[in-house]
């Protein structure tokens, strides 16, 4: 019975979706903020997209966006959490991301987000993700 309540006291508070959803805003702030780690800690080494990218496609094409733009806003709206099980969810939501060099962006956009999750060693990681321009 102690070692069911010492493995519970390891855990992140929280619901699943909670957690999920603060995983996202983690992402999210790291790439308005420009911090690289957090926005792939949260990220599984075995990420993949509809079209075939991984982790490394991921950090390269982050790298350029944060070096071609002074300031990156994100938007998340819509979200949606589903767990499938114990350890595996579904979050889809909007996204509208904005970059540029002063107040008025030079390049935007509007996504729908499809991502899986999954927990792993007490952490949800994004396993997959495909998006679409809307």
């Amino acid at each position: 019975m102690m070692g069911l309540a010492m493995l519970q006291a390891c855990q992140p508070a929280g619901s699943p979706e909670a957690l999920i959803e603060a995983q996202i805003k983690r992402i999210q702030a790291g790439i308005e903020n420009k911090s690289p780690d957090d926005v792939l800690d949260p990220i599984h080494d075995g990420f993949g997209t509809a079209k075939g990218q991984d982790k490394k496609w991921l950090k390269r094409t982050m790298a350029f966006y944060m070096i071609r733009h002074e300031k990156i806003t994100i938007v998340i709206s819509g979200l949606d959490i589903t767990l499938n099980s114990q350890d595996s969810a579904r979050a889809t939501f909007n996204v509208v991301s904005a970059g540029g060099e002063s107040l008025i962006p030079q390049q935007a956009g509007l996504y729908k987000m499809d991502t899986d999750w999954r927990l792993e060693n007490g952490d949800w990681q994004l396993v997959y993700a495909a998006w679409s321009h809307n």
